[in-house]
């Protein structure tokens, strides 16, 4: 499980204005300090990470795009066009005239098509949204297909809504590559893989003049880039992993803008005049519970969770660069993403003391595989019964209680374990032995006058309202076990 805890920013860039240090590179060059530790390979079927995928953006055309600042709208890039049939499982695009490769070769839906296929078949971190959608290296090539140069057909192999599928083919992974070009460097089969490690063959903006791992990247502007060309002639992007050396760099005016500092140094630089853009991007810090833990995997307990960590105060110190409070797994901008400030799980400690205090934690139910359980009490036109309406929410959670109980079907120990409601299945001819198993551990390491007392306490303080009650009644029995 994931506890959504601060959205990410997708850059932070600091550049001095007009009254702080100038400078040193030509106004037609951009000096980026950045970590390119964090670019294994510049080709799109293998990245997905946040620094790479903005080098792969400059440097290929997507068929469909979205702006950082609208989400929302999908808009055309390589496809000028595109038409959805009527049973929704056809995207027809049109691409544009005009458009080329750094190589000098025209785009065509041939490129495109390949592109698809290719980061299908390689299987790798780049094909993971592509092939959400049921595309797979045994149907890719029957189902994305060029009909001629500027037509491409994309039949969905199952339904799926076709928003999403674009949004898909807007991502960086999905950068159309020059097919001649890179299938005259493929080695023993590896569709161009390796040589694209440190190659680029795009359509983009800007082509790759010089990779140095871990060092520098150059990329010069394509005058003949059939959206204008850029304004920026040359971007450097130098590897400069220590936040305090970005920092000085910055202030001597060697490098224009910075990414990945600490937020001590970028509280310095603002000091002096810098000017400071985060950009929204669309990752996550989160927190992730261990649910194979029995405790954690309970939802009370989790819940509990959302309620003890103070996310504003945090948002505004040690991430006040880095993101802010979201709580959903839609990234901001996206469709379907809320539309306001967080307002579900709030601070609150004393709200997580009683979450947990009504925590049912399991202490030996066991059940056959065979077993069956149902709360049909709404297909008898009756409510549940008070054991049920108080126990139920706490140990399986409120959206299983209310399924069970709406339902009223019948369903398996699996299900019953699996949820949280037993602790183990059993064969038939093994529940009896387990049981007396568990039984006979109890009787063996513990007390009776304690597990008597135990349960007792474990019950009563369920619903007590503060921790302060419990010490005392486990103090008051402590002390009359002594006196005896």
């Amino acid at each position: 499980m994931r506890l959504s805890l601060l959205a990410a920013t997708a850059a932070l860039a600091l550049a001095f204005g007009p009254s702080g240090a100038q400078a040193a590179s030509p106004a037609t060059v951009l000096v980026i300090g950045t970590q390119l530790s964090a670019v294994p390979s510049l080709d799109p079927a293998a990245i997905n990470a946040r620094t790479p995928s903005e080098v792969v953006s400059n440097l290929y055309d997507n068929l469909v795009m979205v702006k950082p600042d609208d989400l929302e709208t999908i808009r055309p890039m390589l496809a000028e066009s595109w038409a959805v049939s009527d049973d929704k499982r056809t995207i027809t695009l049109t691409l544009r005239q005009g458009a080329t490769f750094v190589s000098g070769n025209p785009v065509t839906a041939a490129d495109a098509a390949w592109t698809i296929q290719r980061v299908i078949k390689m299987g790798q971190v780049g094909s993971t949204d592509i092939a959400l959608w049921g595309f797979t290296k045994d149907n890719v090539d029957q189902l994305v297909q060029a009909k001629d140069d500027r037509t491409l057909v994309i039949s969905l192999p199952q339904p799926v809504s076709t928003d999403l599928v674009l949004y898909s083919l807007a991502g960086a992974s999905l950068g159309i590559v020059d097919k001649k070009t890179v299938l005259e460097h493929e080695q023993n089969g590896d569709l161009g893989q390796n040589w694209l490690k440190a190659n680029s063959a795009g359509s983009g903006p800007y082509k790759l003049t010089q990779w140095r791992p871990n060092d520098l990247l150059l990329c010069d502007a394509r005058p003949d880039y059939w959206g204008g060309a850029p304004g920026m002639k040359r971007v450097v992007m130098r590897h400069i992993p220590e936040s305090g050396n970005m920092r000085l760099q910055i202030e001597a005016g060697d490098v224009d803008v910075g990414q990945y500092m600490a937020n001590s140094d970028i509280e310095a630089l603002k000091a002096k005049g810098a000017v400071i853009d985060p950009g929204p991007g669309l990752g996550f810090y989160y927190m992730a519970l261990n649910t194979q833990d029995p405790d954690l995997a309970k939802p009370k307990v989790r819940e509990a969770f959302q309620h003890i960590l103070d996310w504003k105060p945090l948002a505004e110190t040690t991430m006040n660069f880095n993101g802010f409070p979201w709580q959903s797994i839609i990234p901001k901008g996206m469709p379907g993403a809320p539309t306001g400030a967080p307002d579900g799980y709030q601070y609150d400690p004393e709200l997580a003391k009683k979450v947990l205090q009504l925590t049912w934690i399991q202490a030996g139910e066991i059940a056959s595989n065979n077993a069956r359980y149902g709360f049909v009490f709404a297909r008898r036109g009756v409510v549940p019964e008070a054991a049920s309406s108080w126990f139920l929410s706490r140990a399986v959670g409120m959206s299983t209680a209310l399924e069970w109980c709406f339902t009223g079907r019948v369903f398996d120990a699996n299900e019953a374990l699996a949820r949280g409601l037993i602790r183990s299945v059993h064969a038939p001819d093994e529940l009896l032995p387990a049981a007396r198993a568990l039984a006979r551990e109890i009787a063996d390491n513990a007390a009776p006058v304690s597990v008597a007392l135990t349960r007792q306490l474990l019950w009563r303080m369920s619903g007590a309202g503060h921790p302060m009650l419990a010490h005392r009644a486990d103090t008051n029995i402590v002390a009359h076990d002594v006196h005896a």
